[in-house]
């Protein structure tokens, strides 16, 4: 299936757009704790996505798609690129899973929002030579993801 007709695929992309061309704004221009700590769950929302996608092709629950693959790694990559821009001090909130040590660890915590970036550009290149090539690198790109959910993320009870 082609990427134009996975509407929410794309929904999700120009969205992304739109977050990261204006880290931190709001529609009133104000710069929040709470709307930090909102972009911050929609930004991890589109990841979730992504890599929901690009794993079920490597799982092969779902058809191999590289330009798809390709896609949802450049999606992580643009959360990686944004994310470090939304974690201003004291952003916070009740309903927050981002944890305190992320400005206990701030160096640490940018060290893997660039990890993140770094390797889900890789992976996104391994997609154009095929499903052999992009799994070590999707691989390689979630742990980046679950070493940081880990140390910089309270799970919060539904």
């Amino acid at each position: 299936m082609p990427i134009r007709n996975n509407s929410k695929l794309f929904i999700i992309t120009a969205l992304m757009g739109f977050v990261i061309a204006l880290p931190g704004l709001r529609a009133d221009g104000a710069k929040t704790q709470k709307s930090a700590a909102h972009d911050r769950e929609e930004l991890m929302e589109m990841a979730g996505f992504a890599t929901k996608t690009a794993a079920k092709m490597v799982e092969g629950k779902t058809p191999w798609d590289g330009k798809k693959a390709e896609l949802a790694m450049r999606t992580l990559q643009a959360v990686g690129l944004a994310f470090g821009h939304k974690v201003p001090e004291g952003s916070i909130t009740e309903d927050s899973e981002a944890s305190p040590d992320i400005w206990k660890n701030m160096k640490d915590f940018q060290h893997q929002v660039s990890e993140l970036e770094s390797h889900s550009d890789k992976a996104a290149k391994a997609a154009r030579k095929g499903l052999d090539a992009f799994k070590p690198e999707f691989t390689a790109t979630v742990k980046y993801c679950k070493t940081c959910h880990k140390k910089y993320r309270i799970k919060k009870k539904s």
